[in-house]
């Protein structure tokens, strides 16, 4: 059999495709059924996704990221190993994804590979010599690179850039503004993205007594406008120059003897050999500077306690581990609905605050979580004014960044988009299509209009931006493949379609949102049209399950240090008992 691997951002039709004869074609990114078949019937053959991860292979995920650990720590205790390898999740998902395709084929099979991405490369680690590389001459790879950073405006370009090229703060600490510190105690905020940071500001305006420093690690995570008790600050501001090069050639020597347990260790070495850590000694050299600019925070600023909405990113990571080795309060959540990469760890903070049982079900049964570091405490929520009886202005369909998952985004617009538009035709609406903030207005719009008629353009409307109670409350109903707007939706009585045959990621949390009644599941782009019957159904969700908020008192204890007869009630009671 002639077999063809196919890379996420490649085109099977191109004339080097067609001009071939192929028996079987995987793809290695998702699209639809609808453009599977499109090509199965071009190129004469079956072509299929790519395979989901499952229980096994997260167990395989785990014992990586548990295998590393002990090794790689610095003079401040901080296990590196622990911090970076998250950054190559993407890889070693990669390399377990390309192991359980390779193994359906036969000796006999003759195997090619689409040359325009890093599954060329893990391929070539994985069964050297052994498959056969297609060159489909699309674009190079600096006009790949060129036309990804194009779909961002300049003003996120430049802060990739900035990201990318000045991890170490060394130019953005010489334009970062200086903010006085007051002494007064405050709660350190640490965030590197606008949906953390707004979680962060959701906690801080529930206990209005206590005061926040917001420290953004990059520009994304500045956010909107904040509380009247949170200060802001960039972490650039605290930025030292240079670092220690000794430290890092320790750090190095312990990465060499890392790589050998590594390779002394079967299982282990299999999945972590396509895995390239060339940029790891720079990564080092940057973390060391980020952690630098936060062990300046903790000198400069009265640090109560520790508050982050993604402890999984290893640069808001870093402070938390810091607080802790002071003896300073630490307490995390998360900004979305659920976190998969639970899966690989567990909680570093004291203390999680899970915003319902829903989450508190999927971080214990699907997460490698404690139980005992949960506490159900959501931030207290704010009410709008309800709209009339009726007012029912759009269909909000919540896009996502597709090409970040592997999809390709204009073959799910194509799918999506047309049927929803007819639906909004139908009832009198709106479709509204609420735009992911790494997402950029310019080249979703033209996503779009590639795959609907000129004459529908006056029903379509985009919207960027934090999702607003008015949207929801004029909304007919709301799809999404897995977003958390889903639960957005369900809190404010919306019902919610999930397109279930579009989420491959194996994290289950599509799965978590029907078992607790969130969303209901569309199994193909033709239950679209049904979705007019279906809003009939009457909604079973438990808003309790999804958002129990807690009193301030409780909130303000479980942020700041609690005295021992506080933390022994806390260690009897159970959660539940504790929140309104």
């Amino acid at each position: 059999m002639r077999c063809l691997l196919l890379h996420r951002e490649d085109n099977p039709l191109s004339p080097a495709c067609l001009g071939r004869h192929w028996d079987r074609v995987i793809d290695l990114g998702v699209s639809s059924p609808h453009t599977y078949e499109a090509w199965g019937n071009a190129l004469g053959c079956t072509v299929e996704p790519s395979p989901k991860l499952d229980a096994d292979d997260f167990a395989k995920l785990e014992m990586v990221f548990r295998s590393g650990l002990g090794l790689l720590v610095d003079q401040c205790g901080l296990d590196w190993w622990d911090l970076l390898s998250i950054l190559w999740l993407d890889q070693f998902e990669q390399a377990i994804f390309l192991q359980k395709v390779l193994e359906t084929f036969r000796s006999e099979d003759e195997v090619f590979v689409s040359s325009n991405g890093p599954q060329s490369h893990l391929l070539k680690t994985l069964v050297p010599g052994t498959i056969q590389f297609l060159d489909l001459g699309d674009e190079t790879r600096f006009s790949s690179r060129f036309r990804r950073l194009s779909r961002f405006t300049l003003r996120q370009s430049v802060a990739i850039l900035a990201d990318k090229y000045d991890g170490s703060y060394r130019l953005r600490r010489l334009v970062a503004r200086r903010r006085e510190a007051s002494g007064t105690p405050v709660v350190l905020l640490p965030s590197a993205y606008e949906n953390a940071t707004q979680m962060a500001f959701y906690h801080a305006a529930s206990v209005p007594d206590l005061r926040f420093l917001l420290v953004a690690v990059r520009q994304s995570g500045w956010g909107c406008a904040a509380p009247a008790n949170v200060s802001k600050a960039h972490l650039a501001s605290y930025a030292r120059t240079g670092c220690d090069k000794g430290e890092i050639g320790e750090l190095l020597l312990s990465w060499d003897r890392l790589r050998s347990r590594f390779s002394d260790q079967p299982e282990i070495g299999k999945l972590l050999a396509p895995t390239r850590f060339d940029s790891l000694p720079v990564r080092l050299q940057e973390g060391l500077s980020v952690r630098d600019s936060w062990l300046n925070v903790f000198a400069k600023e009265n640090i109560s306690s520790v508050l982050t909405a993604d402890e999984r990113n290893p640069y808001t990571r870093i402070p938390l581990l810091l607080a802790q080795k002071r003896g300073i309060p630490t307490v995390a959540c998360h900004h979305g609905a659920m976190d998969g990469r639970y899966r690989y760890g567990d909680i570093c903070a004291n203390r999680f605050l899970a915003k319902g049982q829903m989450e508190l079900d999927y971080l214990v049964n699907t997460g490698s979580v404690s139980e005992e570091k949960v506490f159900v405490a959501a931030p207290l929520r704010t009410s709008a004014a309800p709209l009339k009886s009726g007012a029912k202005r759009e269909i909000v369909f919540f896009s996502e960044p597709y090409e970040a998952l592997g999809c390709r985004a204009q073959d799910v617009f194509a799918e999506l988009i047309p049927p929803l538009i007819s639906l909004a035709a139908e009832h009198g609406c709106h479709l509204m299509i609420k735009l992911h903030p790494f997402e950029t207005l310019r080249e979703r719009k033209k996503m779009v209009r590639r795959v609907i008629q000129p004459s529908q353009r006056d029903l379509l409307r985009f919207m960027a931006g934090p999702i607003s109670k008015e949207l929801m409350q004029g909304a007919l109903f709301c799809m999404t493949v897995s977003s958390t707007a889903a639960v957005d939706s369900a809190m404010e009585g919306v019902p919610s379609f999930l397109c279930t045959w579009l989420d491959r990621s194996g994290y289950g949390y599509s799965d978590q949102f029907i078992k607790f009644g969130v969303a209901e599941p569309l199994g193909c782009a033709e239950d679209i049209q049904n979705i007019s019957t279906l809003l009939k159904r009457p909604r079973t969700a438990k808003l309790s399950d999804l958002w129990q908020s807690a009193e301030p008192n409780v909130l303000r204890e479980l942020l700041l240090a609690a005295p021992p007869e506080l933390a022994a009630t806390e260690a009897r009671v159970p959660a539940e008992r504790l929140w309104a």
